[in-house]
């Protein structure tokens, strides 16, 4: 988050929306904490807490990343010369809708069926398991996220053709396959080995689909950005583009403009667009 911070003024980093990078950490490390908590021994508490600050954090982070891709999405697919202005309050306008959703459903899963703790025999006679029962509820947040990722991917597949300054697909996309499969995956694997394993290896599966989910998105969304502007391509991109020729602007009959260092392509027509980035949120118009 300190860096999104020092470097927010960075090209790349405000058409990533600085606002929507830090909402992206955050719930990463939301979903941290869940971790953490089922490092202790479950009780009723802990095993309450834990589905809150994960789906919390989960949905907090994904719908960030979506809803800037949905931005993308839509300005791109605008046919005439209108004005579209997209702002990060826009954003959070629809974030929030969400976010109260899965307030909701938790407020229900806590009132009707809280999680309690279970007491499983493993395979040594003097080794008892306590963990927090994973019932319905559980599964069916499971399922939603995955549908709810499924539209990520079709969002990615919109833009897939969106210049580089604005294209995150690609990572996005590498999120969310990572994200289904291999977090799905291991979680199978802790349900099927409840009880033939040990607490230690248990918990080691957990912290490893926290790596899956957290660590490994956070990298494939911001390695590339920070990776950019230390080899300082995207100061090349923008020399590039005055003179029309970057290969992500090509063809695309869209000008882009920066509010410190405008950005202009050669390229001339009754429908060409203009792209305003700010640290507020991208602008589209004639």
């Amino acid at each position: 988050m300190a860096a999104v911070y020092l470097r927010r003024r960075e090209r790349i980093i405000k058409a990533s929306s600085p606002l929507f990078c830090y909402l992206i950490v955050v719930g990463s490390l939301l979903m941290c904490v869940e971790v953490f908590l089922a490092f202790f021994k479950p009780t009723s508490a802990l095993c309450l807490a834990q589905p809150w600050f994960h789906h919390i954090g989960y949905m907090l982070t994904f719908s960030a990343m979506l809803l800037r891709t949905w931005r993308i999405a839509t300005i791109f697919e605008v046919k005439s010369g209108r004005k579209l202005n997209l702002r990060d309050s826009h954003l959070i306008k629809r974030l929030m809708p969400i976010i109260i959703v899965v307030v909701i459903y938790l407020a229900a899963w806590s009132a009707s069926s809280p999680s309690n703790v279970v007491t499983v025999a493993s395979s040594d006679p003097n080794l008892k398991v306590f963990y927090c029962q994973s019932g319905w509820w559980n599964y069916a947040a499971v399922l939603g996220e995955c549908l709810f990722l499924l539209w990520g991917v079709y969002l990615c597949y919109s833009v897939r053709k969106a210049p580089s300054s604005f294209n995150e697909s690609k990572f996005i996309s590498w999120a969310i396959y990572n994200t289904i499969f291999m977090n799905n995956f291991i979680f199978i694997i802790r349900l099927v080995l409840l009880g033939s394993i040990g607490p230690d290896l248990l918990y080691l599966l957990h912290v490893l689909q926290l790596q899956i989910t957290c660590t490994i998105t956070l990298l494939l969304i911001f390695a590339p950005k920070f990776y950019v502007i230390a080899t300082g391509q995207q100061n090349e991109e923008q020399e590039t583009a005055k003179t029309g020729i970057a290969g992500g602007y090509v063809g695309t009959n869209t000008r882009f403009t920066n509010k410190i260092a405008p950005l202009r392509q050669s390229v001339e027509g009754p429908s060409q667009k203009v792209f305003t980035i700010s640290n507020t949120g991208i602008t589209s118009g004639v």
